[in-house]
């Protein structure tokens, strides 16, 4: 052990939430979406790039289909993270796909930050799921979901550690941020 008497705060916070807490001091570091998160006072270190996926259980009817269009995710009921639902949440690329094909907003019928929960209720429902690839394809054999291939939707955000610029960090965050990137080395060459 590195440092046995360092004690690690972890706080799961949507973007609205995150990005005033650490611009305030109230955290030293934040894992965040560089797109959504970028300030002058704020220093970003690119981890990886996160893709984002829509996906239902492999007896949903879309199941089948090679390609869907956005037109077809207009008729479904959505599986999101409570926090994609915000004003930087992950479901924005989707909702702004909408817009432009001037669909209605998605009707989002179950928000929740539990990652399996989603997966299992999307696994025995009609819904359809809005994930990250890395926590739906690990999954997809063992709950029977399908990826679904939806046409003009390529969702990749980057995913970076963010701190602030002229403040101190200590050599513990330092050390974490270290860790961080070396994992995100090791998972890109999986």
């Amino acid at each position: 052990m590195e440092a046995p008497k360092v004690t690690v705060n972890v706080a799961v916070l949507d973007n609205d939430a995150l990005q005033p807490a650490l611009r305030k001091g109230e955290l030293d570091i934040a894992f965040t979406h560089t797109n959504q998160f970028a300030q002058p006072d704020v220093t970003l270190e690119l981890l990886r790039k996160d893709e984002f996926v829509v996906y239902c259980a492999s007896t949903h009817r879309l199941a089948r289909h090679r390609s869907i269009t956005i037109d077809e995710l207009a008729q479904e009921r959505f599986a999101v993270a409570t926090s994609a639902v915000g004003a930087f949440g992950s479901l924005l690329s989707l909702r702004q796909a909408f817009h432009q094909r001037g669909l209605p907003a998605p009707r989002i019928a179950l928000a929740s930050d539990l990652v399996m929960f989603k997966l299992r209720a999307v696994a025995s429902s009609d819904l359809i799921g809005v994930a990250l690839k890395g926590n739906v394809h690990p999954f997809a054999t063992q709950f029977r979901l399908k990826i679904l291939p939806v046409k003009g939707l390529d969702w990749i955000r980057p995913a970076a550690v963010a701190y602030r610029k002229d403040a101190y960090l200590s050599p513990a965050a330092r050390r974490f941020i270290d860790i961080l990137k070396a994992t995100a080395r090791e998972a890109s060459r999986v």
